[in-house]
């Protein structure tokens, strides 16, 4: 039943992965003089509908952490489809941008209301051995969703794309009102005998009712021995700082990769490489690529640990971004005639794709569930989210202005330069998680050395 359920809340990824991929092929629409929203939209207008809906959610982010202790997990994420289902309409039936810019917004609000509430959900839920790869099964999701909106997206009409994308949401929806509330969250709000119930649903048919109270019993000491603090207390509190560090460490690494740019701006990308495969045609490839990737993660992450996967993640998105910017020097400042490396610009990008989901993508949302106590995850997460999605804003808002300014080759090499920082933030400061209860984890977190801070 963890299966069941990791799979049910990580739907919410199919729906989160729609946003992200759809502009790549509504970017091509929406630009044309038969713009299905009855003009075609500028450079500027076309960044904002790319970007809003991360900027958008910093505004859900202060609300997050009331949702999901007085609310639980499970309402909070059926919020979110709600919330990720009806922008779909606005955008299906848009008359001018401002239905885009809403929509946009509205979505990205349950963009980072069921990523957080699912991440912390399937990190609660799940025994140590198999959290790891439980909580990247919305991977594999994640790259279903994503084929088929860069795989279809570019053969259908504008509103075909919308009723596709608004299927994801319904289909979270369905599939999480059936799974059990957290037990967790249920013990926290002295709901001891529903707890019971969620652990029996969870556990194996095969285990025995003594581990079920084992397990009870250790939830129940858990909390007991945890306060409940204000936000305030959480940035004062020496004890929470390693934390507040590694939580600022990987979600710059995760966003400053330029994946969220990179990917919104596909088929733009391809089509000023001069490459002579169709755009659309590339987008399918590149969707596709993502498969090995997911396959890679879900059968290493409990093997090989989060951080060997997210230093190796790390390199190979650098040089492979490193390669990207360099044919775009060669082609753009130095006008060189690059026809003898017609392959590098498709081969790095899916290098970095592939390299950005064995680790830098997923991984930090795996160790959102792992890194923290109940009595703050909450807050950690409302940080957490707010910081990630500013970063996010930035990064997809920029890429345009940026690259028209400073040559795309630019952008491309600062993302590289994070990524590199990023193995090193990671190899220092990171603990490994692997295989450990969420007690174990804060003890090790508790008893690493202060001095592991001062060498970054």
């Amino acid at each position: 039943m963890q299966v069941a359920a990791a799979m049910a809340g990580s739907t919410s990824t199919m729906a989160i992965t729609a946003y992200t991929a759809w502009s790549s092929p509504a970017i091509v629409l929406l630009q044309t003089g038969d713009s299905p929203i009855g003009k075609p939209l500028s450079s500027e207008e076309l960044s904002w509908v790319v970007s809003i809906y991360v900027l958008a959610g910093i505004s859900v982010a202060p609300i997050l952490s009331l949702m999901l202790d007085k609310l639980g997990r499970k309402p909070t994420v059926l919020i979110s489809s709600v919330l990720l289902f009806l922008p779909w309409l606005l955008i299906i039936f848009a008359q001018n941008v401002w239905f885009l810019y809403i929509a946009r917004f509205i979505g990205g609000a349950g963009t980072t209301m069921a990523l957080a509430t699912v991440s912390i959900y399937n990190g609660e839920m799940s025994d140590p051995d198999i959290r790891g790869k439980l909580g990247t099964t919305f991977s594999w999701l994640k790259v279903i969703a994503n084929c088929l909106v860069l795989g279809i997206g570019p053969f259908v009409s504008y509103v075909s794309l919308g009723i596709l994308c608004a299927v994801f949401p319904l289909l979270l929806a369905i599939t999480f009102a059936f799974v059990p509330e957290s037990p967790y969250y249920l013990i926290k709000t002295g709901k001891k005998d529903e707890a019971r119930k969620a652990l029996m649903i969870f556990a194996a048919n095969t285990t025995d009712s003594s581990v079920i109270e084992k397990k009870l019993l250790n939830i129940e000491d858990s909390i007991i021995n945890e306060n409940i603090l204000s936000l305030k207390e959480f940035f004062m509190g020496k004890q929470f700082r390693k934390l507040i560090l590694i939580t600022i460490g990987i979600k710059t690494m995760q966003q400053m990769s330029g994946y969220m740019a990179v990917k919104s701006y596909l088929q733009p990308i391809i089509s000023s490489t001069g490459s002579s495969l169709p755009a659309k045609y590339s987008s399918i490839i590149f969707g596709a690529v993502e498969i090995p990737a997911a396959i890679l993660t879900t059968s290493l992450i409990d093997r090989a640990g989060r951080k060997p996967m997210l230093i190796t993640s790390c390199i190979a998105s650098a040089i492979a971004l490193i390669s990207e910017g360099t044919y775009f020097f060669l082609q753009d400042y130095n006008k060189e005639d690059v026809s003898y490396l017609s392959w590098l610009p498709t081969t790095a990008i899916v290098l970095f794709i592939i390299a950005s989901n064995l680790g830098i993508i997923n991984l930090p949302y795996v160790l959102i569930g792992e890194l923290y106590p109940s009595n703050i995850k909450g807050i950690a997460v409302t940080v957490g989210t707010c910081y990630a999605n500013i970063l996010a804003f930035l990064v997809t808002k920029f890429f345009a202005p940026v690259s028209e300014a400073w040559g795309i080759y630019t952008i491309f090499w600062i993302y590289a330069g994070f990524c590199v920082a990023g193995a090193i933030f990671v190899s220092i400061c990171l603990p490994e998680t692997k295989g450990k209860t969420l007690d174990e984890i804060q003890q090790c977190i508790n008893k690493s050395k202060s001095s592991n801070i001062h060498k970054i």
